[in-house]
């Protein structure tokens, strides 16, 4: 079935649309196993439902299909938002469809939010090849790719050595002090 940008729809997410969202990328494994979606997503359903909230929780359906997503917080007396968790199906990547979401959300926060000033929005950057790190796809903001891989070597480790301090707050020179840096093949 060939889908159109132009039946993009976008509605604000209900918790009944919950397993819906989730659907999305069901048997992808996003960051590494450690999405935080599928634990984030129903206490944002709850909190973008009501009225004074500062959260709204978008979905894009075609068809009354869900097949996007995206949650927006509103901070500093709604003059600035930060995307979170923007999810599109599988099967229509890379055909515009993120283009269109991203332009009916613009739309949507122009009408909605008149005195929204500054929008927020960052992308994972650890996937990506290093001649997509700068693009006129991601613009020039996005300029350095930072993967940082820490491999615990149990037998270097002496629990007794680390002190009390340093239990309190971990900071990566204490982590260092503990753990191998290697870099990822």
């Amino acid at each position: 079935m060939e889908f159109s940008t132009h039946d993009l729809v976008l509605s604000l997410a209900r918790l009944h649309d919950h397993d819906g969202i989730l659907d999305i990328t069901k048997g992808e494994d996003l960051y590494g196993g450690l999405d935080y979606l599928p634990f984030a997503l129903k206490p944002w359903l709850h909190e973008g439902e009501g009225e004074q909230s500062n959260r709204r929780n978008l979905v894009f359906t075609i068809h009354e299909k869900i097949v996007g997503f995206m949650s927006i917080y509103f901070q500093n007396g709604g003059k600035d938002c930060v995307k979170f968790a923007f999810r599109v199906t599988k099967i229509i990547r890379g055909k515009g469809f993120g283009k269109q979401i991203t332009a009916l959300v613009g739309n949507y926060l122009r009408e909605n939010f008149p005195t929204l000033e500054t929008t927020i929005s960052a992308i994972p950057d650890g996937d990506l090849p290093d001649e997509e790190i700068i693009s006129p796809k991601h613009g020039n903001l996005l300029a350095v790719k930072s993967v940082l891989v820490y491999k615990i070597r149990m037998e270097i480790i002496n629990i007794t050595e680390i002190e009390e301090d340093e239990c309190k707050v971990i900071t990566r020179k204490s982590l260092l002090k503990y753990f191998v840096k290697k870099k990822e093949p």
